[in-house]
Formats: C-alpha cells, structure tokens, sequence
C-alpha cells in the first residue's frame, strides 16, 4: 500500500495537506493507485503518517474536488478513473520545460448622493465584491511595495511592456504551473487592468474567427454585455452539451471551472472531455477562474 512510501517533511515550506495531496496525486497518475482502489480512511493515514486528521480530511476534501477521488457513503475513499488524464512523466517534462463596511457621513458625502441613509448598517460579515476586510490587508506591507515602485524612476516615466512586465509575467507562469498544472511561456501571458479590459482586447483578435459564444449560466454577465456590444451572438452553454459528433455551435465557450453553483471545481475527468470536444469542433475555451483558489472546507 502507498501508505509505506508516503513520505512528508513538516519542515519543508509547502504545507502537510499540500504535500499529502501532491504525494497522492502521484500515486494516481502513474497507476500505482488504480481505478478503484480504496485509500486508508481519514484516521488510518492520519495514524500512520503521525499527522492529525484534520490535515488528512482536508487533503481528501480537495482531490475530491479535483476530481481524483471519490467518496462512497459507508464505504470510504476511493482513487478515481484517470485513463484520460495525461501521464506522470509527461508532467515532469512540462515541469522542468518551463471589509468591514465603514460610515459615510452626510456632510462628506457629495450633494448630489446625499439620502436619507448615510451611514452603512454594521454586519458581521461583508460579502460585497467592492470591499476589502480590513482586518486581513496588511497596510505595512503594501506602504513597503508601494514606497519601492516610487524608487523605480524608469518604470514610473514609461509606458512599460504593453504585454506587461516580464518579470511578472514570468512569476505568473510559474505559479500557473505549480497551483493549476498550467503548462505557458510569459509570451503566452498578457497581463490587463482587469477581465472586462481584456476581454475588450480578445474580442478585437477573435472577431473575424467567431461568430457565437457559449456562455456558461451562471456567469460573469458583465462578459456577456461585452460580447453582444462587440456584436457576438451569445447563448447558454452546459458542460452537459458536449457532442463530439456534431458541429459546434460556437466558436467559443466561457466556462466557470471553480463554479460553487455547481458544486465546487471542474472534475478532471470532465475537464479532459472538454478539451477533447473543444480540439475536435475547433473551439476555443475561456475559463474565468476568479474564484479558483476559494475553498469552503480546506484551505487554499
């Protein structure tokens, strides 16, 4: 059993859970846990990994999410069917290639925005896009980076990379490898001002190839205003829609992979059927992925 070779470091930098799920991922990917095949339950691997449960539960809670394992009631965990999912060693080859709500009063309110409510009612907790929690933005350390890009003379009286800073661009591509096993070059990354201003951007390259966009429900409807301005034709899109055997309607379909509507992340099993579909009808894939790091029972 994988339990024998299972090995973890409290002391590396990457947490317990983290290197748990990586450790059996491998363990899937390369077959030595089959389809099928039972895991320990959570107080087994805890024991003899002399880790505490909480660690094991939340490292099954997300390849779960992922698509790797799956949980039957009464029975316990078990390694999912990967067939289609690409092999272990072509992933070490693509490796080493490359707030709280504040009060406004009506005195510094502008005239024209003055009502009746002037302060905001307190609420334990904010849920608003537009806001930031106070209590966790650490001012100190954004003071610090704010005060060092003002050094930055050269940068500040430039235009700078219109694909954006290289620099950045790189770190974006490393990290896209190591959290989403995205395999990209910084030339393959363009860095905006937001989704809606890029999203401008990629309709201007895309609008002589398509004609209809698949929206998946629900969406950003924000993407969906700016793609009818643009003058694309948009309709629903399903992962349930997929058919290799026909003709795609669209040219190019915005999906949620990390949709907690429909139950947290894209399996990835479905995600694999998605590209296959997507390869085989010539179709593009536009992934919002803003919410992708959000987990309700682990940690990021």
């Amino acid at each position: 059993m994988f339990i024998s070779t299972m090995q973890l470091d409290p002391r590396a930098a990457t947490p317990l859970y983290l290197q748990l799920i990586q450790g059996i991922k491998k363990e899937i990917i390369q077959g030595d846990l089959a389809a099928g095949d039972r895991l320990p339950s959570i107080r087994t691997l805890a024991k003899a990994l002399g880790i505490s449960r909480i660690t094991v539960e939340n490292a099954y809670n997300q390849l779960m999410e992922e698509g790797y394992l799956i949980s039957k009631p009464q029975s316990g965990y078990f390694a999912a069917d990967l067939k289609d999912i690409l092999r272990y060693d072509e992933i070490l080859e693509g490796l080493n290639a490359v707030s709280k709500p504040g009060t406004v009063s009506a005195e510094t309110r502008p005239a024209g925005l003055r009502s009746a409510q002037t302060v905001l009612p307190p609420v334990q907790y904010n849920f608003r896009s537009n806001y930031v929690d106070s209590q966790s933005f650490n001012s100190a350390i954004w003071r610090r980076y704010v005060h060092q890009a003002l050094k930055a003379q050269d940068l500040l009286t430039s235009y700078g990379e219109a694909q954006g800073e290289e620099v950045l661009r790189y770190t974006l591509a490393k990290y896209s490898y190591e959290a989403r096993d995205v395999k990209c070059t910084p030339d393959q990354i363009v860095v905006g001002a937001g989704i809606q201003s890029l999203l401008h951007i990629l309709c201007g390259v895309i609008k002589d190839r398509v004609a209809a966009i698949g929206i998946q429900s629900p969406g950003f409807f924000q993407a969906e205003q700016i793609f009818r301005d643009h003058g694309f034709k948009t309709e629903p899109f399903s992962l349930d829609m997929l058919d290799s055997t026909k003709p795609s309607p669209y040219g190019l379909v915005c999906i949620n992979p990390s949709n907690p509507y429909e139950g947290g992340a894209l399996p990835s099993v479905k995600r694999v059927e998605l590209l296959k579909w997507a390869s085989r009808t010539k179709t593009f894939i536009l992934e919002d992925d803003y919410i992708g790091e959000f987990r309700y029972l682990s940690r990021p």
